[in-house]
């Protein structure tokens, strides 16, 4: 195991750690861009493999992003292994973005192998906010 992986408490085989907890998190893209990173994310290291399947989901607000006409529809699984980074990115391919346009990413359902926190989040277009970034820190997939 990496040298940064922590140190679970198994109490001698008789108790499991507590469950991470998975959040989606709030994005920002800017108007031009082609991609917006949408973060998922553990609150704490896990002795799990946690499987996170994800979508996007057409907005709700005034200014609504529209699969086919804003953002190109996504449905995916991320996974977390013991010792990856707490945060991974998901990437929205962006056809059109209006500022103010906003969309959901969200849980399909409950994570496993952890709790769910926050099961949604708006990605939005501003040119105003700082574009989320992707994560790139971690190991390589396996294959």
């Amino acid at each position: 195991m990496p040298p940064e992986f922590p140190c679970f408490d198994f109490a001698r085989g008789t108790k499991y750690p507590e469950q991470a907890t998975a959040s989606v998190g709030p994005a920002f893209y800017r108007p031009g861009s082609t991609i917006a990173h949408v973060p998922i994310s553990l609150d704490r290291p896990s002795p799990n493999t946690v499987i996170a399947r994800v979508m996007t989901e057409d907005g709700t607000g005034l200014v609504r992003g529209i699969a086919g006409v804003n953002y190109q529809s996504v449905s995916t699984s991320v996974i977390f292994r013991p010792g990856d980074p707490l945060t991974k990115t998901v990437a929205v391919p962006i056809i059109l973005g209006i500022p103010q346009a906003d969309f959901l990413f969200r849980f399909v359902e409950a994570p496993w192998g952890a709790k769910m926190g926050t099961d949604r989040a708006y990605v939005q277009c501003d040119f105003l906010q700082e574009p989320t970034a992707e994560q790139i820190e971690g190991r390589e997939p396996r294959s």
